[in-house]
């Protein structure tokens, strides 16, 4: 019998082939929803100004930043949102043939310089992201 082949959200991370690359793409797909997430509940905590003064000082009070969870949740944000950009900027780079040089010839046994040059552009913006990280951690919790 066939096996079925759509594995829906498990095929993200159980989808074969475990290499950085398949890292980067299920943490990008994971950022994503939560980004998607964290703009409805934002939309939502915006939103209660709608329902007066009241209704916005409550909402204000349950995220302010006065609350340790809260900046804790917003580091993890600026987390997601650093990596879901930098990856994107990566995927974009690879999609336009930047930085990975010419294709070659399909013949076995592949060479094993192919995967390299994709492996550059992850190193440099990772890196950039983490520089970028690490200074909004001081100004998050060091400088508040």
């Amino acid at each position: 019998m066939a096996r079925n082949k759509r594995l829906g959200i498990w095929g993200w991370i159980f989808g074969g082939r475990h290499n950085v690359e398949r890292f980067l793409y299920t943490l990008h797909r994971i950022t994503g929803v939560a980004l998607v997430f964290y703009l409805m509940a934002h939309i939502l905590v915006v939103g209660s100004r709608a329902f007066g003064q009241e209704a916005w000082e409550n909402a204000m009070r349950l995220v302010g930043a006065g609350n340790p969870v809260v900046r804790v949740l917003e580091y993890l944000l600026v987390i997601a949102v650093v990596f879901h950009a930098t990856n994107g900027i990566r995927l974009v780079l690879g999609e336009l043939g930047i930085g990975i040089g010419r294709p070659r010839r399909p013949v076995y046994p592949y060479p094993k310089d192919s995967i390299r040059k994709p492996r550059k552009w992850i190193l440099v913006l990772e890196g950039l992201a983490t520089v970028y990280l690490v200074v909004a951690a001081y100004f998050f919790f060091v400088r508040h």
